[in-house]
């Protein structure tokens, strides 16, 4: 993938009276509160894969934002489009699979057989495959990218595999515990209920979106992205891939994530057994807090490296 300098980064991202009427064009916030990342989560991922986007595909993604909102008229920003599939669970109730791919964490005290619903992986793998042979069609002449952009089903697609690009490097999406405690598995942490200190009493799921909205809240949503790329920049990730050569590496993105989230539950029994209360600790708070930040640059580095080599 073409690295921006942080330079250029920087420019995008200056908030100064120069760039102030486009600052606020870009970051027009959306609806709050929205499943998996969260609508804020989805929207800063968006920010830094749009300023790291190589000139001409961020012409692309702005023709194909222009024209996704012709069909959605309150998605006019890619910012928006990144959390659009949220929005339509209860209009396309069989999508709503598609955004997990539970990998099952057993740890009853008989394991016994489990069951991932999932479909993200199967879902996006599809929708890459798809995009792939549209960037060959368009490079072999057999149609134009002006042709496919005014293409709902196109849009739709490019909607979803930034969307769905985040929920795979987010570790609740790729994981259900099953234990004694629920049998039948946790939902992604939707069951597991625990009040770390200074938070609502509420789900493992909801708690693990928390962890970057409180950095977001003290930052409009493009510094937030500026913050993503200087504490978290692509050279830290030289252990995992950034960039797709087959649509076989999702798997092993997942298990990543999966690897994480496991982690995280084994955390939560260990201070379960000296009753304490887990993420009390502010190192530990800090530490999820970096983890979940990670996550979210590392999936907006890898929807920049898919944009710029197949858009």
């Amino acid at each position: 993938m073409k690295q921006t300098s942080r330079y250029l980064l920087r420019q995008l991202f200056t908030i100064d009276a120069k760039y102030t009427k486009l600052i606020v064009l870009l970051c027009i916030l959306g609806p709050q509160g929205l499943f998996s990342w969260s609508s804020k989560g989805h929207e800063a991922m968006a920010h830094l894969t749009y300023a790291l986007l190589e000139d001409g595909t961020r012409a692309k993604v702005d023709t194909l934002v222009a024209n996704f909102s012709k069909y959605f008229p309150a998605f006019d920003s890619f910012a928006k489009v990144c959390y659009w599939a949220d929005t339509i669970r209860d209009d396309m109730p069989d999508s709503k699979n598609w955004h997990f791919q539970d990998i099952a964490f057993d740890s009853r005290s008989v394991p016994g057989k489990t069951e991932d619903k999932g479909q993200l992986l199967v879902k996006l793998k599809s929708l890459l495959v798809e995009l792939t042979r549209h960037h060959t069609d368009v490079f072999c002449g057999a149609k134009t990218f002006d042709e496919l952009s005014d293409d709902k089903d196109f849009l739709m697609m490019f909607a979803w595999i930034a969307h769905l690009i985040g929920d795979l490097n987010c570790p609740a999406h790729c994981i259900t515990h099953w234990s004694d405690e629920f049998p039948q598995g946790d939902h992604g942490g939707f069951k597991t209920k625990f009040t770390p200190r200074g938070f609502a009493n509420d789900s493992l799921h909801s708690f693990w979106d928390r962890m970057f909205i409180l950095k977001l809240d003290e930052l409009n949503p493009v510094a937030y992205a500026n913050h993503l790329y200087e504490n978290h920049p692509p050279e830290q990730f030289f252990d995992e891939a950034i960039s797709m050569e087959t649509v076989s590496d999702l798997r092993a993105w997942a298990e990543k994530s999966y690897t994480i989230g496991k982690d995280v539950y084994l955390y939560i029994e260990d201070m379960d057994q000296f009753n304490l209360n887990p993420f009390s600790d502010r190192k530990d708070l800090k530490n999820a807090k970096d983890l979940s930040e990670t996550r979210l640059a590392l999936a907006s580095y890898r929807l920049t490296s898919i944009l710029n080599k197949w858009l």
